[in-house]
């Protein structure tokens, strides 16, 4: 007589629920999984916004401090665009500005002059000329043509850009900008404070 042993193994039913739960719980895990990649990347999108249009406004407000700097004060309340009354130069629709500086290049002694305009495609120009101190200053009747774009419209597009000089030797710069990615928008409002009037 054979002794038949009882068999423990899973039935057939059992399997296929095993089954079906876990390809759920997997379902459920790339579910998950796959949103959480979603807002990580939209919150990368954002702080990369953020730091390029903070970055834009630290270069602002760096760069324009240095308006009408004169090195060791020999040409102090000269170092500005050819007739434009002041060391800041802004244009009737208040949205470009020319500045200039002196600064030292290998020991010798350049102006620099910038302007910084919106150009039709929502990009920041950014003019620079950099010549001898003792050249011919340039004339502030071309300060708002030409230069090439600081901002790429990929990452930024500014929708705002007004400058006030209305209180010199105190600047105001007011921006605004929409990431073309994710819409969010963003505005800036500097006052810089001109030091070499």
């Amino acid at each position: 007589m054979k002794i038949r042993k009882k068999q423990n193994g899973m039935k057939l039913i059992e399997l296929m629920l095993a089954c079906a739960m876990g390809s759920v719980l997997l379902m459920v895990l790339a579910s998950v999984f796959a949103s959480g990649m979603n807002t990580s990347n939209r919150i990368g999108q954002q702080l990369n916004f953020d730091s390029e249009f903070h970055d834009l406004g630290q270069f602002i407000r760096n760069d324009l401090r240095r308006a009408g700097f004169s090195i060791e004060g020999k040409n102090a309340g000269t170092v500005k665009w050819e007739d434009s009354p002041l060391a800041v130069y802004v244009n009737a629709a208040q949205d470009c500005v020319a500045y200039a500086y002196e600064f030292t290049d290998g020991g010798a002694e350049k102006i620099r002059f910038s302007s910084l305009y919106v150009n039709e495609e929502s990009e920041l120009i950014l003019y620079t000329l950099m010549q001898s101190v003792t050249a011919t200053p340039k004339n502030i009747a071309s300060a708002c043509a030409g230069g090439e774009a600081i901002t790429v419209n990929a990452e930024i597009l500014l929708t705002n850009f007004v400058v006030d000089v209305s209180q010199y030797p105190l600047v105001a710069v007011a921006m605004s900008a929409r990431s073309p990615v994710n819409g969010s928008q963003d505005d800036i409002q500097l006052n810089v404070a001109v030091m070499n009037n």
